[in-house]
């Protein structure tokens, strides 16, 4: 996903703003004005004008390593990188709300299997039934779903096993029972549309 996200910032905002300019040239206030110009004009969120600042200042140090640059303009940039996100903090009572107004058995369980793991996203579109380990009460976590592949989970630490609440092991027993994928290496919650 990094990858992706630094060839994004560098195709679609780099290279356009730049590609007629020297590199050497370059001077820092020229960068902060368009780096600021990106949140007010174009509303972008400072944690990402903050990422493509560092992505610049990464490619700079690589061109100074490579004597194809003299200096980084970028050092001397200054963006924010608090993001205006907060989180908004589910009582017992809304979660149980919003899985009440779930009809679907596998959206149903899905938002519940979040709510009582807190795996990321794609840990858990990653899991099979394999994964569920029912007589230790845990659920194995040693992979993630992206881009339509197995890969590592995000970090070392995430890698082990999350408790499996006797009631969530109830809806996920349920679940399995109605899911027309229920063998060990089946997704857990597999996509219905793509089989």
């Amino acid at each position: 996903n990094t990858i992706a996200v630094t060839n994004h910032i560098v195709r679609n905002y780099l290279v356009p703003r730049w590609r007629n300019q020297i590199a050497d040239d370059i001077p820092p206030l020229d960068i902060q004005r368009w780096l600021k110009s990106l949140h007010d004009n174009s509303g972008l969120a400072w944690t990402t004008i903050s990422k493509m600042r560092g992505i610049m200042s990464r490619i700079y140090k690589v061109g100074i390593l490579h004597e194809k640059v003299s200096r980084n303009p970028v050092q001397h940039v200054v963006t924010r990188s608090q993001t205006d996100y907060r989180a908004i903090v589910l009582s017992p009572a809304q979660t149980f709300a919003i899985l009440k107004s779930l009809t679907n058995i596998l959206h149903f369980t899905l938002v519940l299997t979040y709510a009582a793991t807190a795996l990321r996203a794609s840990e858990i579109l990653a899991l099979r039934w394999a994964d569920i380990v029912w007589d230790e009460g845990r659920i194995r976590v040693s992979k993630r779903w992206a881009k339509g592949r197995d890969g590592n989970t995000k970090t070392e630490a995430s890698e082990g096993y999350v408790p499996l609440h006797p009631l969530l092991a109830e809806h996920l027993r349920n679940w399995r029972a109605a899911s027309p994928y229920s063998l060990q290496a089946d997704f857990v919650f597999p996509s219905l549309k793509e089989k």
